[in-house]
């Protein structure tokens, strides 16, 4: 199978188009792929049209939420929580894929402080997308403060996560 070319980033001329594909403020991803399948639309470069590689890229995402949804159920002093059983393997590089089972991470403590900090990151773009939704949909009067504390916590878990991890090394 050939590699799968480099696709473009989405630019702000795409996002005005997709936004033409609306109906009554609405649309769905389906609606957005019937268009983009016409050559002439100009999200047509925003995908992979090789039937092979896109079914290889769908099996591949699933595989990863297979992987996401794997729980194993853990008992410590204090708590006890179905736990995820795999996590990002940082150890392998940000863009080489792999996961590592999160029991094998007690072993290092510097791998299990890597894994914790890219949790954290997520958990902190999430949160960035959520007050972003919140001043989108003018709810800042309501939300904005608590969301931005939290968020502004997760970056000092993180510098502190970050911290230990670079004291070990």
């Amino acid at each position: 199978m050939a590699p799968a070319p480099r696709l473009r980033s989405i630019t702000a001329a795409d996002a005005a188009y997709v936004t033409t594909l609306e109906k009554g403020g609405r649309i769905t991803a389906a609606s957005l792929l019937t268009d983009a399948k016409d050559p002439a639309s100009p999200l047509h470069t925003l995908f992979d049209w090789d039937q092979e590689r896109a079914a290889e890229a769908h099996w591949l995402d699933r595989a990863r939420e297979i992987l996401a949804s794997c729980r194993v159920l853990v008992h410590t002093t204090h708590y006890v929580a179905h736990v995820p059983l795999y996590v990002k393997d940082t150890g392998v590089g940000p863009t080489t894929p792999g996961y590592i089972r999160t029991d094998l991470l007690k072993e290092n403590d510097e791998a299990a402080k890597k894994a914790v900090l890219a949790e954290v990151q997520r958990s902190q773009a999430m949160l960035e997308r959520t007050r972003d939704v919140i001043l989108a949909v003018g709810l800042e009067g309501e939300y904005l403060e608590t969301v931005q504390e939290w968020i502004e916590e997760l970056r000092a878990f993180a510098a502190e996560v970050r911290n230990h991890i670079d004291q070990a090394a």
